[in-house]
């Protein structure tokens, strides 16, 4: 692996055990996500950084590792939340939380060897 995409995925990984920590600081239901504006504030940013940072990838791993992650939905997440903040559908948001961050953090885990 690319050195740059080591820089990049750790920094993803980063992002991606900030969500579990909120998940489990704030509450893991999504009621209690929909009921706390530093819960949401806090997903919707982290999710803004693992989109903007998965831009700076190498077309090489991001073609190597296209049957594992969706690169272009995490792509696309920064635009749409930065330009639909205020009209974000949070079961979407929730839902990208708490089953596709697993997925890349596992991704993540896999490419940078670290442990669960």
């Amino acid at each position: 692996m690319d050195k740059r995409d080591e820089q990049v995925l750790l920094h993803i990984y980063t992002h991606c055990t900030d969500l579990e920590g909120f998940i489990n600081r704030f509450g893991n239901t999504i009621d209690d996500f929909k009921k706390d504006r530093a819960f949401y504030n806090s997903v919707c940013m982290s999710l803004m950084q693992i989109s903007e940072l998965s831009r700076n990838l190498t077309s090489d791993f991001i073609e190597s590792t296209q049957e594992e992650i969706s690169w272009n939905a995490v792509k696309g997440l920064r635009n749409w939340i930065a330009h639909e903040y205020m009209d974000l559908d949070m079961d979407i948001i929730w839902e990208t939380a708490t089953d596709d961050i697993p997925v890349l953090l596992k991704l993540c885990r896999k490419y940078l060897n670290k442990e669960e």
